[in-house]
């Protein structure tokens, strides 16, 4: 009897054992899937009008908690206007590795169609400002290296959009940019940071792309920016109440590179190896004609350093200028 007795006891408290983890992997699961998304919904719609004086929408909210998973849809705040930010799905991807790496890590973070409209009003107040904070943060002392550690193998962002309208200036402006794409790869909030790609185009066909290094401790960033079929009448609608002329045509084209930090000062270096204009045309507002024609200009080796306060240009070329001009009676 005493030979079957410690087997039977043994099997009891494994059975007891398997039944209380089973038991904690169901409270577990029913807390991630069921609860959680309950209580980050209520934290949304409730925090935010109280921090920001903004109303918010939120879709569905799913939380994986074995794989540390969120996934939120349909998003947006709404101000007096409208909407004024949002995106149609964020998804995020936790790694368990953070409790052993000592630094959340993050494996991906995905924000797909995210949009923000941005509006000037008639008394030049920004919108956006209604997303400042209602009560003011409390006073601390600066400490240097405040900032968490922080690992992102991957952020994206994909088919962004943005608009902005100025009802500020005598003439409106708007402007619409859409497809905006962002991926930051191996980022680290230490000072080797990581490399981002950027590009956006407009509804006319303008386009930039950046890409380069970016680091927030400290404040560095290095790369090269370029910009392809700049309009510039563009340029000239948001300035056009400032200018007694027209810009009836023309397109812009650069390649720059920069390198940028913020220390205990602003340090600004900027090269631009070549600046393109083609089919400038330029004539006064009460005039059907183009008063001066420029087919092709082109401005290369130009290099700009703000902390000498030193500007210079190698070479400025002009072809096929035409003017038209006269002397009055």
């Amino acid at each position: 009897m005493a030979g079957c007795f410690v087997p039977r006891i043994f099997t009891t408290k494994i059975a007891r054992l398997l039944a209380a983890v089973a038991l904690a992997v169901v409270l577990y699961a029913v807390a991630g899937f069921v609860i959680a998304p309950k209580i980050v919904r209520s934290a949304l719609l409730e925090n935010i009008p109280k921090t920001l004086g903004v109303k918010a929408a939120v879709g569905d909210i799913h939380i994986n908690p074995f794989l540390l998973q969120v996934e939120v849809k349909d998003f947006a705040l709404f101000g007096d206007g409208g909407k004024l930010v949002g995106f149609e799905r964020l998804f995020v991807d936790f790694e368990l590795s953070s409790l052993w790496k000592r630094a959340y890590s993050f494996a991906n973070i995905d924000i797909a169609a995210p949009y923000a409209n941005a509006t000037v009003a008639r008394d030049g107040t920004l919108n956006l400002l209604k997303l400042r904070p209602k009560a003011k943060p409390v006073q601390t002392r600066a400490v240097q290296g405040t900032l968490p550690p922080v690992r992102v193998d991957s952020l994206k962002i994909t088919r962004g959009s943005a608009d902005y309208v100025d009802h500020s200036r005598p003439s409106e402006f708007a402007e619409h940019l859409q497809p905006i794409d962002f991926e930051l790869r191996n980022f680290t909030t230490g000072a080797e940071g990581g490399l981002f790609t950027f590009s956006g185009s407009s509804k006319l066909g303008e386009r930039i792309e950046w890409h380069g290094h970016l680091s927030v401790q400290p404040l560095e960033s290095d790369g090269e920016v370029r910009i392809v079929g700049l309009r510039a009448r563009t340029i000239w609608t948001y300035l056009a109440d400032r200018l007694n002329f027209v810009i009836a045509s023309g397109s812009i084209d650069l390649d720059a590179r920069y390198k940028f930090s913020l220390r205990n000062d602003l340090d600004l270096k900027v090269e631009v190896s070549k600046v393109a204009m083609t089919d400038l045309a330029v004539r006064p507002r009460d005039s059907e004609t183009d008063w001066v024609g420029i087919p092709a200009m082109t401005l290369s080796g130009a290099s700009l350093d703000l902390a000498r306060r030193q500007a210079l240009v190698n070479a400025l070329s002009i072809s096929g200028l035409k003017v038209a001009a006269w002397l009055e009676p």
